[in-house]
């Protein structure tokens, strides 16, 4: 007999979508399926407060406080919902007997697998970068890196901090430390008449913002520029040396702690299945989601789901909305080819509407027939916010953890 179980690898935006709308299908529980959610971690991590966390004063939060505050429990999430959460790590995959090995020694077979397992910084082979960078991919890394300024800014009179990578997170972080280390400045010397701290943002493309359109990068560079952000763009770093970088150009720049978020790669996980990947090292899919060289019982969602856009064949970007569509939609799949219907083509949206927070209270939300800056785009920020925690958590929790991290991240504002 078939065993009866749904795994879902991965308890990120893409892998606790899919796991929630397979548990709402009155289908899978009349069909008798199990569904297990794996991920090493207890908590889901609310990635798009990681650039606000690494900002906290440690005075206003402690490490332990601060790192919470970015993971939000799945037993809160999964609580009263036919799903069954197993604290480990996925450490293979067994295509032809459809099981997945775990990091413990076990395996568990599966009916449908949905691979949601996150992605990977990626550092390009660039010598030196993984070794004196901070990345920004965990709660771990916000607080670290929000250590290390404050010890920096402790034994210097003002700081150099560069941020490699100008994409969304680049732009967010460079724009909130800025304001984050000239409180620290002032708290240090209040009679000093200026902040002298320096954030740089280097990016290789020639704009900042790859992908955006010519508008909103407008708009964000003078945003920047406003703040005393310096922008460095078609400026890649070949080289990466303790306290100054070595551009393409043959400058070097100095530094005093140097971040790096440009850019991700599939886990490296994915090489040990067997399966195609991209040249991200992502699964490459079919229309429908599904990992293609697999029996057409294993799909994807977010950062592993290898699915290009159809018209023009580039990469759908590696946002939170696009992660939890996909995971949404690769659940619906399965229902439908649970109740013996044909599965349905991801289509993904011509332009997403987002939301980019550049500083304090300031944020460019384009919603597609609708574009808004500063304050009012801020508040639409709180709003999607508070939207996706409602999605996952019932609503007197959500607006508890949403009111709660109002107040924790914007206490340097």
């Amino acid at each position: 007999m078939e065993e009866k179980r749904i795994i879902v690898a991965g308890a990120g935006f893409g892998g606790v979508a899919a796991a929630l709308t397979l548990a709402k299908d009155p289908a899978i529980a009349r069909s008798g399926y199990d569904i297990v959610l794996i991920d090493r971690h207890p908590r889901h991590l609310y990635t798009a407060g990681l650039y606000e966390a690494a900002a906290v004063p440690r005075g206003f939060a402690k490490d332990a406080y601060l790192a919470s505050s970015l993971g939000i429990p799945i037993a809160e999430i999964i609580r009263g919902r036919p799903i069954r959460f197993l604290h480990g790590a996925m450490a293979g995959l067994d295509v032809s007997g459809r099981r997945v090995v775990l990091d413990n020694g076990g395996a568990l077979s599966y009916a449908y697998l949905v691979v949601a397992l996150g992605s990977e910084t990626n550092y390009f082979d660039i010598p030196g970068l993984h070794g004196y960078s901070i990345p920004l991919k965990s709660a771990d890394d916000a607080v670290r890196l929000r250590n290390a300024i404050e010890r920096a800014a402790g034994e210097r009179p003002s700081l150099t901090i560069l941020v490699g990578g100008a994409g969304a997170t680049g732009v967010e972080l460079a724009a909130e430390l800025i304001n984050f280390l000239c409180v620290l400045e002032k708290e240090k010397n209040p009679t000093a008449p200026a902040c002298r701290t320096t954030v740089i943002l280097v990016e290789a493309s020639e704009a900042i913002l790859p992908g955006f359109d010519a508008r909103s990068v407008r708009r964000a560079s003078r945003r920047l520029a406003h703040l005393g952000v310096i922008l460095k763009t078609g400026s890649p770093i070949i080289a990466v040396s303790k306290g100054d970088i070595t551009l393409r150009t043959g400058e070097r720049v100095r530094y005093d702690i140097l971040v790096w978020t440009g850019g991700i790669i599939g886990p490296a996980l994915c090489k040990t299945f067997g399966l195609t990947l991209s040249s991200r090292g992502t699964l490459v899919t079919d229309a429908a989601l599904r990992a293609a060289g697999a029996d057409g019982r294993i799909f994807a969602a977010g950062d592993d789901a290898g699915f290009p856009r159809p018209r023009t064949g580039k990469p759908l970007p590696a946002t939170a909305q696009i992660a939890v569509s996909q995971g949404i939609h690769a659940a619906r799949n399965i229902s439908r080819v649970i109740r013996g219907k044909p599965v349905r083509r991801f289509r993904p949206q011509k332009k997403y509407p987002f939301v980019l927070a550049i500083g304090r209270k300031y944020a460019l939300a384009d919603l597609a027939s609708l574009r808004i800056g500063g304050l009012p785009g801020w508040c639409i920020k709180q709003i999607v916010q508070l939207k996706y925690f409602l999605f996952i958590l019932p609503w007197a929790r959500a607006l508890s953890l949403w009111w709660e991290n109002m107040r924790l991240y914007h206490s340097n504002d």
